[in-house]
């Protein structure tokens, strides 16, 4: 039984060993480009729950949780047996580390030796959010160039950094293929020009990759399903991004409907007024003063801060604007938190501790940063409206955020990070960057693609959804109503899992306009899912 993907020995086969108990792992060895293997090789980490009665042709579902920088091993060693009750028991669920991150190669670090820096610059760029005082927004300007200096640096000093580059999206997607044709059946198992057994469970395709990805995992999909059309087996985007939006580092299609989400019909304030003051902390006798209040609560903190005696801290206005974001992506779990925030806030109580969640919300590493810089590589700075590169120009780009959401505008700067690539200088190879078009898409793909959203998603609106829609055949959008980002992490519904469950089992997308009712609600549900948020 393993349990450190060090004692696994890298293969080119899969490879499975025990892992963890309940798990078995495997680390695949793939070149660092497909088009210049010379270059080397790095491994990739891979875990799986199996399926109850798992066999040679049981179909592996490939998971990815986000980020981008977001371990798929962890996020399925979480909740394993939450996610087999909503995706099927028949299926292998598949958590990989892409490139980069966590247990997969290769090794990314900008600050080599000094994490201590890493810890200072994080310290300068990330606490305020960009209206937090007359100096927050030039703080974060000037401060962000740092990243791309010592990166830079590192780059050029340290000849085995070289690698640090081939983490690239397109890269990682050329990896779930290997994988999918490393793990295909034995000559004569089933494949999918079988037809589908009498008892509706599909049978794993041959060399195909099946794919259940969320947020940034839908522009990981997308890319996938463009490079790679005729392996397209099953693949559900869910909370999705607008990939036209991320390879050109713009980060600028993502808040349409932040407001909705906390202030709007099925946001923070109409879910807590309709829970009655017994279920929410936060209840006012009507949404108009339960708005009022949230919004004195919020402007007293800028000129206010509350210690927090225990540990030592500092509670500020800009911790309570993004402590209102983060509530947004998971209300069933997140909003009664957040009632009792403000309401101590109210009170004048110390004790808000919830509002250091706020920090560990915001904390990033190198790969997350480095990804999306490498991958909008040449993009950014040939397009005039996402460029970065002055004061004046940042200015611009954090205006534009705060006329999307008037409430937490201002947090996505630092969260969405887009600045900090500026000073990144890259020689990236053609080969390892997506070459278009813009959004990913293909005429014809082996199966269709299903995507999938929220009513209200705080950070993916469901524009996104249809917008990348339209550039797969065949594809559809199947929304959820509710608030949240992503359906999976805010647990869908019954109707939302058959739908899936229909598709997984037999290819076919539902008919267009499907929508299906709300079934769990903040303030009186907890929901299905229960994994990591």
């Amino acid at each position: 039984m393993v349990y450190d993907f060090s004692q696994i020995t890298p293969s080119t086969n899969l490879t499975w060993a025990p892992c963890w108990d309940i798990f078995t792992c495997a680390r695949l060895v793939v070149p660092l480009d497909y088009s210049n293997v010379s270059l080397g090789n790095t491994p990739i980490a891979f875990m799986k729950y199996p399926a109850e009665n798992e066999t040679a042709s049981t179909p592996n579902i490939l998971l990815n949780q986000g980020g981008p920088g977001g371990s798929g091993v962890s996020f399925l060693m979480q909740a394993p047996a939450t996610l087999q009750s909503l995706l099927g028991p028949q299926y292998n669920l598949i958590g990989f580390d892409p490139r980069g991150v966590n247990n997969s190669g290769p090794f990314v670090d900008c600050f080599p030796g000094r994490p201590d820096a890493r810890a200072a610059w994080q310290n300068i760029f990330l606490p305020d959010v960009s209206d937090a005082s007359s100096t927050s927004l030039s703080t974060q300007y000037y401060s962000s160039g740092i990243f791309g200096e010592w990166c830079n640096t590192h780059l050029v000093q340290n000849t085995s950094a070289f690698t640090s580059q081939y983490i690239t999206t397109p890269l990682v997607a050329r990896d779930m293929l290997a994988f999918a044709q490393a793990a295909k059946p034995p000559a004569g198992s089933p494949s999918s020009s079988s037809p589908t057994p009498d008892d509706g469970t599909a049978v794993l395709n041959d060399g195909d990759v099946w794919y259940y990805g969320i947020s940034y995992g839908t522009v990981l999909g997308a890319t996938f399903a463009s490079l790679f059309p005729d392996h397209v087996g099953r693949v559900i985007l869910d909370g999705v991004v607008d990939a036209e939006d991320y390879y050109t580092n713009g980060w600028r299609s993502n808040l349409f409907d932040a407001d909705q989400a906390i202030v709007g019909g099925g946001g923070f304030i109409a879910d807590c007024y309709r829970a009655g003051p017994g279920n929410c902390s936060f209840w006012g006798p009507s949404e108009r003063n339960m708005t009022d209040r949230l919004r004195d609560v919020v402007q007293g903190l800028r000129q206010h801060p509350v210690p927090i005696p225990d540990p030592p801290s500092l509670g500020t206005y800009s911790m309570l604007k993004t402590l209102l974001l983060q509530a947004t992506y998971a209300p069933l779990i997140q909003f009664p938190a957040l009632a009792e925030v403000l309401t101590l806030l109210e009170s004048g109580n110390r004790n808000a501790t919830a509002l250091l969640a706020a920090v560990s919300f915001l904390a990033t590493d190198d790969a997350a940063v480095l990804i999306r810089c490498v991958d909008a590589a040449g993009r950014d700075n040939n397009n005039n409206n996402n460029q970065l590169d002055t004061y004046r120009q940042f200015e611009d780009y954090v205006a534009t955020l705060e006329s999307q959401s008037r409430w937490v505008g201002d947090t996505w700067a630092t969260n969405a990070i887009a600045v900090a690539c500026r000073g990144l200088e890259p020689d990236v190879p053609p080969s390892i960057l997506f070459p278009g078009p813009l959004p990913p898409s293909s005429n014809n793909t082996k199966n269709p693609v299903l995507f999938a959203s929220n009513t209200i998603d705080p950070v993916a609106p469901i524009r996104g959804a249809h917008k990348m829609s339209r550039g797969f055949a065949n594809s559809a959008v199947l929304v959820q109503e509710g608030v949240g980002h992503t359906v999976l992490v805010n647990s869908g519904s019954d109707c939302y899992w058959e739908h899936v469950g229909h598709y997984l089992a037999t290819g076919s997308v539902p008919p267009a306009n499907t929508t299906c009712a709300a079934q769990f609600v903040p303030f009186r549900d907890v929901g299905l899912y229960t994994g990591p948020v």
